[in-house]
């Protein structure tokens, strides 16, 4: 009986392993993202995997065709480059070799392949890829960095900088480049433009900035339309290097395309006008000092629909003097909360003090629903890091977010232009315990493709994997690496380097990586000095002479 059985095994095997293999074409990226919008560069690279229902097979040849529309998007119409049959097996970074491309196009594009044993595949789903603005003058005439008047002191507004606009009818696609000194976040009629969060990646400022590029096609409607720009000033301090004081700023220009080609339909310029918003920061972003928000509850407002910014008084917008440097598109995944949390437990530790246990330490956004609050009351938020084996060690005043009532309405506090890393939430003000349903903790990070996961038998192994992919997420916001996102949100390269083997591993870190190696070399001295940290926004470790 076991002879017929083994028999019937080896039939069967020999019967599948025979079978012709099928093998497709998955995961397409340019410059290792995926369907960017805006990339750096007028030779983009290609990227794919293949994928197959047998094993042992291996690429032999690819072809990938290039089109300037989805129509044309085949082997007989493609208007910008067919490859035709190449005989390799590279599918990393494989160079666009047609026409030449230049600042603003949009191009769509596919690939298949052919594997070592003959078999070919199917055409790939299309992709797309679209080229920044690598110039200057790529941006409108009257294009400006804009800011508000006198924004300086203890804390410092968060403002709302607003136009409105005309679209056409027959438009194809609406691109909206934002570059920002300090981050931003973008609304076209009331809608904001992304989830995305602390945009845009870090940069060493004066040397270079980054353009975020947002398809707003979905969001503007024929007619009057009406833009918001609410900006924060993050990393953009007056004490840093290369920081225009009274920031933030924001340079931002709408364009659409038609038929006949890409106009600019609006730029930030002195026609611009600003209103305070519900949101204030402060804090010089120093080891220790990360700084904090205020958010005013007699500020609020509902949306941002057109009928509800009318009531708001508006006022003209100060055009920034930057000094000239390198605005370029940002070529990093945007950041991105990946995952919400709630609070394990409350310890009532004062007439009016609480702490909120959220089970693990991580880094990101807060958000609380708050009662009703008296009108101008102040409602404290401390963050711990350090593990409490006494709730009588947290340390107040570490890091501090404010809430201020408006006696009227239940509201929220909510992060926008800051970030904490903690384990401990103190919220001091409250008549009673919030419940632990109202605290929501916002796992932020850069958006890249992490698939690793891990689980042996043995506990306390699966324990300290966890923790390692925990930590190497929670160090990954804006583009880099940091060394503690809790107490300096520094780049140091010792740290990345002995970090980089386990990480990218992890993760598919690569446009990351390619983020941070471009502030290192933004950094580099004439005489090939480096600093310890990249940025460098101000001396932190290694020569400093220079900067």
């Amino acid at each position: 009986m076991k002879r017929i059985f083994l028999t019937l095994c080896l039939i069967l095997a020999g019967f599948i392993c025979s079978g012709k293999a099928t093998i497709s074409v998955k995961e397409l990226t340019c410059e290792g993202l995926a369907n960017p919008l805006a990339i750096d560069s007028t030779t983009p690279h290609f990227s794919w995997k293949m994928n197959s229902n047998r094993t042992g097979l291996s690429s032999a040849a690819y072809q990938i065709v290039v089109a300037t529309t989805p129509e044309k998007l085949n082997e007989k119409d493609a208007d910008l480059w067919n490859s035709g049959k190449i005989i390799s097996s590279e599918s990393i970074s494989v160079r666009y070799e047609g026409k030449q491309l230049a600042s603003k196009a949009f191009a769509y594009w596919k690939v298949r392949v052919w594997d070592n044993e003959g078999n070919v595949s199917q055409w790939s789903d299309p992709a797309s890829f679209g080229i920044g603005f690598l110039e200057e003058n790529d941006w409108a005439s009257n294009a400006a960095f804009i800011g508000v008047p006198g924004n300086k002191g203890k804390s410092e507004v968060s403002p709302l900088l607003r136009k409105k606009f005309m679209a056409e009818e027959d438009a194809e696609r609406y691109l909206l480049h934002v570059n920002s000194l300090g981050y931003h976040e973008a609304y076209v009629n009331g809608q904001p433009v992304s989830d995305a969060v602390l945009n845009p990646a870090v940069s060493q400022f004066g040397v270079r900035s980054r353009i975020v590029t947002y398809d707003v096609t979905s969001l503007v409607r024929e007619g009057e339309n009406d833009i918001i720009l609410w900006t924060g000033k993050g990393w953009y301090q007056t004490h840093n290097k290369a920081v225009v004081p009274g920031g933030p700023y924001v340079r931002a220009q709408l364009d659409c395309t038609t038929a006949k080609g890409t106009t600019a339909v609006t730029a930030t310029d002195g026609s611009w006008e600003y209103a305070e918003s519900e949101r204030r920061t402060y804090g010089p972003w120093r080891p220790h000092e990360m700084g904090g928000e205020i958010v005013d509850a007699r500020r609020t407002l509902p949306d941002f629909k057109t009928e509800t910014l009318d009531l708001l008084k508006w006022k003209s917008v100060k055009v920034a003097d930057i000094p000239a440097h390198k605005a370029t598109p940002q070529m990093c995944e945007l950041n991105r909360i990946v995952e919400t949390l709630h609070p394990v437990e409350v310890h009532k530790v004062g007439e009016d003090s609480y702490i909120y246990d959220m089970g693990t330490c991580f880094v990101g956004f807060t958000e609380i629903k708050m009662p009703v609050v008296k009108k101008g009351k102040t409602i404290k938020l401390y963050y711990e890091d350090y593990y409490l084996n006494d709730l009588a060690d947290f340390r107040d005043k570490e890091y501090t977010d404010m809430y201020i009532g408006d006696g009227k309405n239940e509201g929220k506090f909510s992060s926008k232009f800051n970030y904490k890393g903690y384990r401990y939430l103190k919220i001091i003000g409250l008549t009673e315990p919030l419940p632990l349903d109202a605290v929501t903790g916002g796992k932020v990070r850069t958006d890249y493709t992490a698939r690793t996961t891990f689980e042996c038998s043995d506990a306390d192994i699966n324990t300290i994997y966890n923790m390692i992919h925990n930590t190497c997420h929670a160090l990954t916001l804006g583009g880099y690496m940091v060394d503690c996102p809790q107490v300096e949100r520094f780049g140091y390269g010792g740290d990345g380097n002995a970090s980089t083997p386990t990480v990218q591993t992890l993760a598919d870190l690569a446009p990351l990586y390619m983020n941070w190696i471009q502030a290192w070399a933004d950094c580099q001295r004439e005489n090939g000095d480096m600093p310890h940290t990249a940025p460098n926004p101000y001396p932190a470790g290694g020569p400093q002479k220079g900067f």
